[in-house]
């Protein structure tokens, strides 16, 4: 016999969609900004607006409302290189700082340190991260489908869509500079990813957001196969352009302790 329990605790063992939704303040009437002029954004809106996002395992989370599923599978992205398995150097490197610095035993003085990764960022490396991510979790969608299905959370005649939430985390987002101007790089403003995109039918919707400068935040956004024409219309020459590198880029982490009173 199934324990119902366990099962339902071992599905909801990440919540990392809904981290990304609130810190893009989509629950909370923030603004998305749509690149195209189909009805798709509306859509995704709507989900938002009249489902509830339910935290789950292959995919990340899922939005159902009648019998219609939105299907969300969220990864990181950023400009830095790639391990041979796929991996980020700059996830690779934050977590192994983090874990270090957590390893330092607590004590009654301030503790401070500055790191400097050394890592290199690039819009090639930006790209070919993308594409990686994406391809890894596109050739897992029918899997996601049949689990679903296999979990009655679905059923033969459901309508399924499906969105990936491409989250930047660069510091400072993947800048580029066309001689005048600088620009965040945009995934539905670059050619190379679009040429990337419209060769990959099963992910109809892609959000993800650009690293707001000079203020602190992100800017979400919206695009999706319908999109793909106007996206082309107000691409952007990225691989022409200067690409503005993080070379000088630190780490730096502090812990303060009050000591105990005697």
């Amino acid at each position: 016999m199934c324990n119902c329990k366990e099962k339902k605790t071992k599905m909801k063992t990440r919540e990392e969609v809904i981290s990304t939704i609130n810190k893009y303040e989509l629950l909370k009437g923030g603004e998305i900004r749509h690149f195209g002029e189909s009805e798709e954004c509306k859509r995704f809106i709507w989900f938002l607006d009249n489902g509830k996002i339910v935290s789950f395992e292959r995919p990340d989370a899922y939005i159902k409302i009648d019998n219609q599923i939105l299907i969300i599978e969220h990864f990181s992205i950023d400009g830095f290189d790639t391990h041979p398995n796929g991996g980020s150097k700059l996830q690779q490197y934050e977590s192994k700082t983090d874990r270090e610095f957590r390893a330092v035993p607590v004590t009654e003085s301030f503790e401070f340190s500055i790191t400097q990764p050394k890592i290199a960022n690039s819009y090639d490396g930006f790209i070919k991260n993308c594409k990686d991510k994406f391809e890894h979790h596109y050739k897992r969608i029918s899997k996601y489908k049949e689990h679903l299905l296999t979990e009655d959370v679905a059923n033969e005649n459901t309508i399924f869509t499906v969105c990936f939430l491409m989250d930047e985390v660069s510091p400072m987002g993947t800048l580029t500079h066309d001689g005048k101007n600088t620009h965040l790089v945009n995934l539905a403003r670059s050619k190379e990813f679009l040429d990337y995109f419209c060769t990959k039918p099963d992910v109809d919707w892609i959000v993800s957001a650009t690293v707001r400068l000079p203020d602190p935040g992100v800017d979400p956004y919206f695009f999706s196969q319908k999109d793909i024409g106007f996206c082309y219309k107000v691409a952007l020459n990225y691989a022409d352009y200067q690409f503005i590198p993080m070379e000088n880029m630190e780490d730096i982490r502090y812990r303060f302790v009050i000591p105990k009173e005697d």
